[in-house]
């Protein structure tokens, strides 16, 4: 596509080439950013331009907004989100409370009551295995005797360490 173009200088000047040149053969006019070009203005339906404050664009026949407007209109939409934010954390937080007897605490209480004493393999996987909720709830819900618990300790160690 651009196989055949060369730079010759003639037309425009880089800041490589040192001093600016005093007179140009050619006048370009750059139209201010409020300035509206009579053409354009009648082809398009809505002409979008852009305002000295704010940098934003309006459409033909449409009032502004003013910048106070639109700081108004982002921190309700950032207080609507917060909100969301928030109710979402709050749903999150309350799934996550543990169910009566099934905290980290009170379950390593009765992993100490059925045998599984502080240095052993059981408590030892005891320590690894509770942090999840899930496994606590299995330990306190489904196992009612504490042989029953310590042999299901046990049996956790050998399945995951091969002891």
């Amino acid at each position: 596509m651009f196989e055949d173009i060369c730079n010759t200088g003639a037309d425009h000047w880089s800041l490589g080439q040192g001093t600016i040149p005093t007179s140009t053969t050619h006048a370009i006019h750059i139209a201010d950013d409020n300035e509206i070009d009579e053409e354009t203005y009648k082809d398009e339906p809505t002409v979008k331009r852009k305002r000295d404050g704010g940098g934003s664009k309006m459409d033909k026949g449409k009032k502004s907004k003013s910048g106070s407007q639109k700081m108004v209109e982002e921190m309700s939409k950032s207080n609507d989100l917060s909100a969301q934010t928030l109710s979402s954390i709050q749903s999150f937080t309350r799934s996550r409370e543990d169910p009566p007897g099934c905290s980290i605490k009170d379950v390593m209480a009765l992993v100490e009551e059925c045998g599984a004493v502080e240095g052993t393999n059981e408590h030892f996987i005891a320590t690894e295995i509770f942090i999840k909720n899930d496994q606590r709830e299995m330990f306190v819900n489904s196992l009612h005797t504490p042989v029953g618990c310590f042999s299901w300790l046990k049996k956790k160690y050998e399945v995951k360490y091969g002891n």
